[in-house]
C-alpha cells in the first residue's frame, strides 16, 4: 500500500513539474512573439519614413532603431 502511495505521489510531483515547465515555455514563446512583432512593426514604420525621405537620425529617434539597423533595411 505504501509503495502505491509513493508511486502516486511521485507521478503527481512529476506532473506538477511538467505542467509548470510547459506554462513557463508557453510564456517564453509568447514574449518572443511579442518582441518579434514589435520589431516587425518598427521596421515597417521605418521603411515608410525612409520612403518619405526623412533623415536617418530622425527615424532612429522616432522608431528606436539604430542607424546600422536602418542601413540594413533600406
Amino acid at each position: 500500500m505504501s509503495a502505491m502511495k509513493n508511486e502516486r505521489d511521485l507521478q503527481y510531483r512529476m506532473k506538477i513539474h511538467h505542467d509548470r515547465g510547459f506554462a513557463e515555455g508557453r510564456e517564453e514563446g509568447r514574449e518572443e512573439g511579442r518582441k518579434e512583432g514589435e520589431m516587425e512593426s518598427k521596421i515597417a514604420i521605418a521603411r515608410n519614413m525612409l520612403a518619405q525621405g526623412l533623415p536617418f537620425e530622425t527615424i532612429s529617434q522616432c522608431v528606436g532603431l539604430s542607424i546600422e539597423e536602418l542601413n540594413a533595411i533600406k
